[in-house]
């Protein structure tokens, strides 16, 4: 639900752009030709290079590009490093919520089975205990959260979702938002600084170049421009309500102010995130593609193919002695300059979209603050919100997740490992017989020559020859079989046996013959449990 999903989100303040504007084009105002004056007489002096434009007469001198995108890619990662030593300190309740609380139990007993080596290493002092759930630690570290977002199995991926759940509502959300945002921009600062490194040499060697590199110098600024207002929001506090106001509204009004303001805060979390996500489309999923196979290739073929061929038809005779293949080079780079300048908009666009983003991304974290911060004002005359943060005197948790080498290459190259699925301790699928046991409902036909524990079951017998052991006489319980028909019979006594009719006679040749009808009157309840012969006996 989300009551503001059409309202415009005001800018956050004009402090954000100070000297570097995302929306404004180059000036050709008295003043800002002054500038580019004293920035080209002054052709090395890093710090003059503050206004610039994308116009042909205008570029930058490698080294000050260079210089610029390194430092503020440094500047990037010590920042990020700074939040997440912050965010070290923190521990979570996971009780808090079920869902929480199944993601961590299940999660840590995937560390425990998947990295036995390097769990016991942490818990050797507690491996003697004979309930395993007692080693589950009460609290979840920051180590542990970074650890499910690189690892990324499927029970990963839920719990890094039930963990953002859980402290969207807390104090320090906005700490995880900027830190997300700053390895998101550091991804394509790695681009750049890949590309400033592999398709430049010591200077530039064409236009396309120095085009190429005015972009990568306006990213480095804009980049730089938000890490001063990140690092400025690390200390900023959030706006609170006037105490006056505070004590004259009632109990009842306090607790619906704050289910109101618990409404319009998960409004703007669902805002925020889908602004990363977006944000994370362009600068991580779709980057490397974007810079390996266009901006790459393009900078190569300009360099070593096109713009050594249009010096030679402008120095030397091929225009006259090939005019054909002159035609064709002259058709070639026209098409690639009008190419390539419209892959230099579709970077400016992407610059100016981040920028803008940010913007709000900006603006939606200090409006949510502003709520969470009321809702704790509240919290003294209506509920209080639960203690997301635990005091932890022991973390033993942290070391044992930084110590866990992830090897990601599986992943990428679509491939896993089976030992590495979830759930494989559950009956998922009933279809198949597991290891330790089970039940089998139909039929089961094994071709000829199959074994199992190398006994052949179509010609088992106890015969010693199919693979099993032979069964001894002595092996064999008569004695139980005979007591059980003698007592049947002792109790069934009423067998009786008669002749009903009886004819001789003497055949041709002297020999007598007898035609009996014999007559056997058998209980019902004996009927199926023996076979009856009837033997005959001569008198001599």
């Amino acid at each position: 639900m989300s009551i503001n999903r059409n309202e415009k989100i005001a800018p956050s303040g004009s402090y954000i752009f100070r000297d570097y504007s995302t929306t404004g084009g180059s000036s050709d105002s008295l003043q800002t030709q002054k500038n580019k004056t004293r920035a080209q007489q002054a052709f090395n002096d890093v710090d003059n290079y503050d206004f610039y434009s994308l116009t042909p007469a205008y570029k930058i001198p490698f080294k000050v590009v260079k210089s610029k995108v390194f430092s503020v890619d440094q500047r990037i990662k010590e920042l990020l490093s700074i939040y997440e030593d912050f965010l070290g300190r923190v521990y979570v309740n996971p009780y808090l919520d079920n869902d929480m609380e199944e993601s961590h139990y299940h999660l840590f007993s995937e560390v425990e089975k998947n990295y036995k080596e390097t769990f016991d290493t942490y818990y050797k002092d507690k491996l003697d205990t004979k309930n395993s759930e007692s080693l589950i630690p009460a609290y979840i570290s920051f180590a542990q959260y970074t650890y499910a977002e690189e690892h990324g199995c499927r029970g990963c991926r839920r719990f890094v979702k039930e963990y953002d759940r859980l402290i969207s509502h807390s104090a320090f959300v906005h700490l995880f938002d900027f830190r997300y945002y700053l390895k998101l921009i550091l991804n394509e600062s790695k681009c750049i600084k890949n590309s400033l490194l592999y398709d430049f040499g010591e200077d530039y060697e064409d236009e396309s170049q120095e085009q190429a590199a005015i972009f990568y110098y306006s990213w480095a600024k804009m980049a730089e421009n938000h890490t001063r207002i990140i690092t400025e929001e690390l200390t900023q506090q959030p706006d609170k309500l006037p105490v006056s106001e505070v004590d004259i509204i009632t109990k009842r009004q306090a607790a619906q102010f704050q289910a109101f303001f618990s409404i319009r805060i998960a409004s703007y979390s669902e805002n925020i995130d889908t602004i990363l996500f977006n944000i994370k489309k362009d600068v991580v999923d779709n980057c490397d593609l974007l810079y390996t196979r266009y901006i790459t290739p393009s900078l190569k073929f300009k360099t070593q193919v096109a713009a050594p061929l249009e010096l030679d038809i402008e120095t030397t005779n091929m225009s006259s002695v090939a005019p054909v293949l002159s035609g064709e080079v002259i058709t070639a780079i026209n098409a690639f300059k009008g190419n390539f300048g419209s892959l230099l908009s579709d970077l400016v666009q992407r610059r100016n979209g981040l920028s803008i983003k940010f913007d709000k991304l900006l603006s939606l974290n200090i409006q949510r603050s502003k709520y969470i911060s009321y809702i704790d004002q509240l919290a003294q005359k209506a509920s209080s919100r639960p203690k997301v943060i635990v005091n932890v005197t022991d973390d033993k948790t942290s070391a044992l997740f930084q110590n866990i080498y992830i090897d990601s290459s599986e992943r990428e190259s679509l491939k896993s490992s089976h030992s590495n699925l979830d759930d494989l301790d559950t009956n998922s699928h009933p279809q198949y017989l597991m290891r330790s046991g089970g039940s089998i409902f139909g039929d089961i036909i094994l071709e000829e020559g199959v074994t199992i524990d190398g006994v052949d079951i179509s010609a088992h017998g106890h015969t010693g020859g199919d693979g099993s052991v032979k069964i001894k006489s002595t092996d064999i319980d008569y004695q139980t079989g005979r007591d059980e028909m003698g007592v049947s019979l002792n109790q069934n006594p009423n067998i009786s046996v008669s002749i009903t009719q009886f004819n001789s006679d003497i055949r041709q040749g002297g020999v007598p013959t007898v035609n009996a009808t014999l007559s056997v009157d058998i209980p019902d309840e004996l009927k199926d449990l023996y076979e009856f012969e009837i033997l005959y006996r001569e008198n001599k």
